[in-house]
Order: structure tokens, then C-alpha cells, then sequence
């Protein structure tokens, strides 16, 4: 059994609420007719539209294997069914049989009608004499939600027993009445059914275009007729990439049409506009030279179409000749803007409106008129964001505005872009976007955007770089920002805590330091990071912190020789002595080959005046390492304390033989010098 689908009780309110509003022209009964067939994913949608609208709601359903009937149903939906027979006006025409209303509005299940037009759709249903038909404007929709094309459609009309529809497929409403426009953006309808391309491309291929085919093969079909369905059989063919056979199509569509002395209607004008279209992607310059120069003296309503100048403008650009492709180029735009040039049920196709803006950019780009290129790429950003939001077409965009140098305007554009495309063009978009950051100084957002796209734990190196570069360069308050954005993407990073400290202490702000001291000892998880957390806290005097920190890492490791070095240099700082020479003393025996614990302990003894005691312990040292200059240099400072010159300056002479550019050597070595003269 089928799941009846449930409607939560707030959509059962919005609906009552909606039938609570008078409706206008309240006298005309307005009736809704569609035909159907397996559309349970679409009809909800569509049948929602319309509540609180229409009056009537005609389904005719020819063979739905599915829930579209039960679905159709819960809406109030009076559902008939009609035995398909590959004819779409005998269904629609079974439809409107059925139909009480004065008028009647036609619906395919993928379309809706628009929020704005619910308020005031019912205006047009002026209480009248005979038939009367209304053209409404239809936007198709891509796969991202925007406008593919508009063209306007009969899809309203008077109810009366002289109005029907012919045609087995793209069937025609015949009327006694001129179908009137309904113009503005106020009133329209939107289709769906372009955004599951591979579904439009079945139906084209196994059902559209054998009924066209099917209907060429009557022999009671005039000329007139002929290139019509032929015009549809091209327009089908090139949807799904047939070039050829719809080259072949189209153009049988225009002889026929001359054939019979018109070839100035509206479908043979798109004929003209689909075979320059095929002529451009199958590269042939001279067919669509040929094209244009027919299309001009055959179709004269094609000179006040957008379209058409795009085309002719195309010859130019194909041939290099700047100045003619912009001349063309500028009047597909103005054409494109003074909707009064042309028949207002012509197809609005967006994108080439989109193109011949592009294409004056690309133009006066490769005539190196920066200006130009700037102020048409800037009315290009306005137009196309928000009303054509294709990946592509923002990509082209971004494209120029970074090849202008325009940095700021770039980023602003590929940050909303890289979340819409994937695979090599979204790593290349990220390599630029973090690269623009890094020229706009914003390193902050080049982690942010790192982040997203990377394993932060891979990618981390090169941000302490960064950092480290920025700090080089005396820029403390945008390596801050920098540590700052490591810490939100890596909360418990000590190394980054540290580094912001250190970024915040120069800047003077203390207690931000200090606070990011304590977070950076708390995140610390090795050796290593609390060894630096405690360095940085005897830099700045906070040795009760730092003993701690050091003191951590004894606790582990009782001989690590790094804490236990700090451990006696802060036991030094605070007036230890004994507890500090204890501390290194114990150091030399365990480790008798590293000089450090030598070295603090000789400088210890030295600074109290313990000279020999000093000098032992240096000895000891140099006779580990005897090339080592500050060893050598110590012990000319401990020879010194006892006045015993000449062998401070045999000391200093060894020193300056391995460090011979060594300032401070030199210097005392000088004043040694100078006071035994005198």
C-alpha cells in the first residue's frame, strides 16, 4: 500500500488562511487543468502554488504509476483518466472538458506558479463576452536555482466551447481572441523541469522528437506546418548535442518558410538564431558570415533581437577585428535592455546577454584599455551576481578582475565562488584565492581558507611560517591575527599560544600575554612545549611560573638536562646559589661531556668572586671542548677577577685566532692592552 503523504498542521493553517483572503474578481470561477503522468516528486509543489487561487483544480492523469493521483487528491484535485494516445491536445482538451470554471489556467506538474503572481493573477479575470487569452511568461530554471531562458506561453484564457488546443506535441490554443501579454515582473510562471537534464534529454529523445517525426509523415500537411515541426525537431535535436541533424532540420525549417513567402515569423527567426548558434560551436566562419548576411534581408524583425547582434558581433571577434566585434557587441546590449525592440514572445535567453557583456570585457581587455575593460566588468558584476548565479559565469568574473590587479573585488568573488565548484577548479581557485590573501596582507583568512579545504594538522607548518615571516618583519599585529586564527582551527595548539603571547607582549598588552601563557602550559603536551612556556616566562620575570613549568617536566624526567639548566638559572635569579651549584654540579656528574652545566656553574662561582674555583671548572670544560671561544673568553674574564693579565690575554689571543671578527673579544682585548700600558 502507498503512503498516504502527511501535511503538518502549520501548512494546514497557511492554507486556511489563504482561503480566508477575498479574492478579487470572486464572480469568474477560476479553474486549474493539467495532465500527468508519474509526477509524485513535482505535483505537491505545483498544487501548492495555486491555493487560495483558483477555484477548481482538473487533473487528468493518462497512466501514473506512482502517487500522483493520491497526491493530487489531498489537494482537493478532481482527478479523470484518459488512455495516453500520443497526443498532447486531445489531453489537454480532456482537461478543459472537464473544466467548470469562466476561466481556465493550463500547468505541467514541474512548473509553479510564482508567489508574486498569486495576488494578482486573478485581476485578469475580467468578467466578458466571448474568448479572451492571456500570455504568460514562463522562467525556466537551471540546476542552481537561476533563470536558464524566459518565453511567454498561452497559459490562461476564457472557458468557452470555441477554445482548444491542436497540435500532437508543443500543441497550439486556438482562439477567435489575440492572445494578450501579460507583461512585467509581477506575473509569471516557473519550470523545473530543465534542472534534471538527463530526464528533459530522455523525454526529448524518446518521446518528443518521434512525434515530430511522426507528424512529417501525414500527407495532408501543408508547407507552412512542415517547417514549423521541422523548427522544433532542430530546437530538440541541439538541446540534447545533435549539431548536425539539427543543422539539417533548421534549415529545412527556413526553405519551407521561404517556400511559402514568410520566413519573418517569430520561429524562423530562432531558427536563424540556433544555426548561427551551431555554426559558432562547430567553428565555421564563412557558413555563419553566410548565415547573418540571409538572416538580415530574409528576417528583418531579427535586427531589433538582442541574439542577433551577439551572433553578427561574433564574426568580428572570430576575425580579431576589435572595433566591429564592439560595435555588434553594444547593440546586443542596448537591444537586450529596450525590451520595446522586439516581440515581446520572443525567448529570452539570459546567457548571451551575459556573454556580450563578457565579451566586451575580454575585447577591451586585449586592446590593453584597462579603464574600459574596468567600467563593463563592473557593470558585468552587477547585472550577472545575484541574477545569473552560475559557477562559470562568476569564475570568468573573478578571472578579470584579478588579471586588472583588482585584488579586494577578486577575493569578494571567489569567496562566494569556491563553495560552488569542485575538483581541479576548486583547487586552483584555492591556490589563488590564498595567494591573493597573502598579497592583501589578509594571512588570517589564508588560514581560515586552509583550514576548510586541508587537514589543518598537515598544513599547520606553513602557518607558523607565516607567522614567523611577519614577526621578521616587525608585523606583531598580524602575526596576532594569525596565531589567533591557528587557535580557532586548532584550540588546543600550545605553540600558537605561545606565539600570539609573545606577538601580544611586544604590543604591550600584558595580561592578554600572560592569559595566553597559561592556555599555551595547559595545551602543552610535551617536553618540548612546556620547556618553551617556561623560557618565556623567565623572559618576562614570571619565574614562579616558569620553575613550574620546569619542574612539570622533572617529574617524567628527573634528569632532563634542559629544566634542570633553568631550574638552576631561576634558583640564580632568586638568591639560591647553593641550591643552584647543587643543581648543575649534579648535572656535570651525570652528563660530564655537555658544557653547559659547566659553563652556568663557572659563570655562577665567577660572579661571586670564587676566581679558582671559577677557572677549575672552566679548564674542565675546555678540555672538552678546546675550540670553544666563550670558554675561552670566560676564563680570560676569570683571570681577570685575579689580575692576572697576560694569561687573560693569552686567553682572549686563542679566542680571537676561532672567532677572529668577534667584537666583544676584540674590544676587551683592546682595554686589556691599554691599562697595562698605562
Amino acid at each position: 500500500m502507498a503512503v498516504k503523504p502527511k501535511r503538518d498542521l502549520k501548512k494546514l493553517l497557511k492554507i486556511a488562511e489563504k482561503r480566508t483572503i477575498p479574492k478579487l474578481n470572486s464572480d469568474q470561477k477560476f479553474s486549474l487543468c493539467m495532465i500527468v503522468k508519474n509526477e509524485s516528486k513535482n505535483i505537491a509543489r505545483c498544487l501548492e502554488s495555486v491555493e487560495g487561487v483558483v477555484d477548481e483544480i482538473i487533473v487528468v492523469d493518462t497512466g501514473s504509476t506512482d502517487d500522483t493521483v493520491e497526491i493530487a487528491k489531498k489537494y482537493g484535485a478532481k482527478v479523470f483518466f484518459y488512455e495516453w494516445s500520443n497526443d498532447f491536445a486531445v489531453a489537454r482538451n480532456e482537461a478543459i472538458k472537464n473544466a467548470t470554471g469562466d476561466w481556465i489556467l493550463i500547468l505541467d506538474a514541474d512548473e509553479e506558479l510564482s508567489p508574486e503572481s498569486r495576488e494578482i493573477i486573478r485581476a485578469f479575470l475580467v468578467k466578458m463576452d466571448g474568448d479572451a487569452t492571456y500570455q504568460i511568461r514562463i522562467k525556466n530554471m537551471n540546476t542552481y536555482g537561476n533563470v536558464m531562458y524566459q518565453n511567454y506561453m498561452t497559459r490562461m484564457f476564457k472557458n468557452t466551447n470555441t477554445t482548444m488546443f491542436v497540435g500532437r506535441i508543443h500543441e497550439t490554443l486556438i482562439s477567435r481572441s489575440q492572445a494578450i501579454n501579460i507583461s512585467g515582473e509581477d506575473v509569471f510562471i516557473i519550470h523545473h523541469g530543465y534542472k534534471d537534464h538527463e530526464k528533459s534529454a530522455e523525454k526529448i529523445t524518446t518521446r518528443n522528437i518521434p512525434l515530430l517525426e511522426e507528424i512529417l509523415k501525414k500527407d495532408d500537411i501543408n508547407n507552412s506546418y512542415k517547417s514549423f515541426v521541422n523548427f522544433y525537431i532542430g530546437a530538440s535535436q541541439l538541446e540534447i548535442g545533435n549539431l548536425e541533424d539539427s543543422l539539417k532540420s533548421l534549415r529545412l525549417a527556413i526553405d519551407q518558410s521561404k517556400e511559402v513567402g514568410n520566413a519573418n515569423l517569430n520561429f524562423i527567426a530562432f531558427s536563424y538564431i540556433r544555426l548561427m548558434s551551431i555554426y559558432i560551436s562547430l567553428k565555421k566562419l564563412e557558413e555563419l558570415e553566410d548565415i547573418v548576411k540571409e538572416a538580415e534581408k530574409e528576417c528583418p524583425r531579427l535586427l531589433s533581437h538582442y541574439e542577433f547582434w551577439y551572433y553578427k558581433a561574433s564574426i568580428g571577434l572570430m576575425k580579431g577585428d576589435n572595433v566591429d566585434a564592439l560595435k555588434n557587441l553594444k547593440k546586443c546590449v542596448d537591444s537586450y535592455n529596450d525590451k520595446s525592440n522586439y516581440d515581446f514572445n520572443d525567448l529570452s535567453n539570459d546567457a548571451i546577454y551575459y556573454f556580450a557583456l563578457l565579451s566586451i570585457c575580454n575585447t577591451y581587455m586585449r586592446m590593453s584599455d584597462k579603464e574600459n575593460t574596468l567600467k563593463w566588468l563592473d557593470r558585468l558584476r552587477k547585472e550577472v551576481i545575484g541574477n545569473f548565479d552560475y559557477p562559470s559565469y562568476k569564475q570568468s568574473i573573478y578571472t578579470l578582475y584579478a588579471q586588472l590587479g583588482e585584488i579586494e573585488t577578486a577575493i569578494g568573488i571567489a569567496e562566494d565562488l569556491i563553495d560552488l565548484i569542485d575538483n581541479e577548479a576548486k583547487n586552483n581557485l584555492f591556490t589563488d584565492l590564498t595567494n591573493m590573501y597573502m598579497l592583501n596582507n589578509q594571512f588570517a583568512k589564508a588560514v581560515n581558507l586552509q583550514a576548510k579545504f586541508h587537514d589543518p594538522e598537515k598544513v599547520k607548518e606553513s602557518w607558523y611560517i607565516v607567522a614567523a615571516n611577519l614577526e621578521d618583519g616587525k608585523l606583531f599585529p598580524t602575526a596576532e591575527e594569525v596565531y589567533s586564527e591557528i587557535i580557532k582551527v586548532l584550540p588546543d595548539e600550545s605553540r600558537a599560544y605561545v606565539g600570539r603571547s609573545v606577538a601580544r607582549l611586544v604590543q604591550n598588552k600584558a595580561n592578554d600575554a600572560i592569559n595566553d601563557l597559561v592556555l599555551a602550559k595547559s595545551n602543552a603536551k610535551d617536553q618540548e612545549q612546556k620547556q618553551t612556556v617556561g623560557k618565556l616566562y623567565i623572559k618576562i620575570g614570571r619565574l614562579v611560573e616558569a620553575r613550574q613549568c620546569f619542574e612539570d617536566i622533572l617529574i617524567d624526567s628527573p634528569e632532563n638536562y634542559q629544566a634542570n639548566l633553568y631550574i638552576a638559572s631561576i634558583d640564580q635569579s632568586e638568591g639560591k646559589i647553593s641550591d643552584a651549584q647543587s643543581v648543575l654540579e649534579r648535572l656535570i656528574d651525570l652528563f660530564p661531556n655537555n658544557i653547559d652545566a659547566y659553563i652556568q656553574l663557572g659563570n655562577i662561582l665567577l660572579s661571586n668572586k670564587n676566581a679558582d674555583k671559577s677557572i677549575e671548572v672552566f679548564e674542565k670544560a675546555k678540555n672538552i671542548q678546546p675550540d670553544n671561544a666563550y670558554l675561552l673568553y670566560a676564563l680570560a674574564l676569570a683571570h681577570l677577577e685575579k689580575n692576572n693579565k697576560e694569561d687573560a690575554l693569552s686567553y682572549l689571543e686563542k679566542a680571537i685566532k676561532i672567532e677572529p671578527d668577534n667584537e666583544g673579544l676584540l674590544n676587551l682585548y683592546d682595554v686589556i692592552c691599554k691599562n697595562s700600558i698605562e
